[in-house]
């Protein structure tokens, strides 16, 4: 297990929590989908994937487990969950590849997340209309995604995606290259 902390923050804030979730790499003609998420003030480059909810029905009641404790939903169920709701991608997941803890901020600053994160592969077989407006699909070249991705685990995820797949089919060269302007990190 990989473990990091991103975005030491100078003061706590008064809030923080434990997060679980699952983030997808899928490859499409050598390029991996991104999830570009557009604040006020910055842009924010992440694999696609998020957090693992409670399961509920359809009434939005918690469903409980034969212990009487609520159910947390599958990683696989959360990885197919949030692709569809931040980038509109149907997948399929494929095989679970690393797992990382990670210490960050919050997106709006408010909260230090301790973050236990999946890495899966996946595998596109579909799209639906998206339901988070402010998110955004980008293909990336594995490289560049390296460079523009927020998190260190997901930058770190990537190089490892990188070195299965040269294990596993061959031979693979990364070139590196200028940053797009379009996503080159703003503070």
């Amino acid at each position: 297990m990989l473990i990091f902390e991103d975005n030491a923050p100078s003061h706590r804030p008064a809030r923080r929590t434990v997060r679980h979730g699952a983030y997808a790499l899928i490859e499409n003609d050598g390029r991996i989908a991104v999830d570009v998420l557009r604040t006020q003030t910055r842009k924010i480059v992440d694999l696609p994937g998020g957090g693992l909810e409670w399961v509920r029905t359809d009434k939005d009641k918690l469903v409980l487990g034969k212990d009487g404790r609520p159910i947390l939903e599958t990683e696989e169920q959360a990885l197919i969950r949030e692709v569809a709701e931040e980038i509109g991608l149907i997948v399929r997941p494929g095989a679970r590849l690393a797992e990382a803890v990670q210490c960050y901020r919050s997106s709006d600053g408010r909260t230090d997340v301790l973050g236990y994160a999946a890495l899966w592969t996946a595998e596109q077989v579909g799209e639906v209309p998206k339901t988070e407006p402010d998110h955004e699909l980008d293909w990336l070249e594995p490289e560049l995604a390296i460079r523009c991705l927020r998190h260190e685990s997901h930058r770190l995820f990537v190089m490892k995606w990188l070195s299965w797949q040269q294990r596993n089919f061959g031979e693979l060269v990364v070139h590196p290259g200028r940053i797009p302007r379009r996503h080159r990190a703003t503070p």
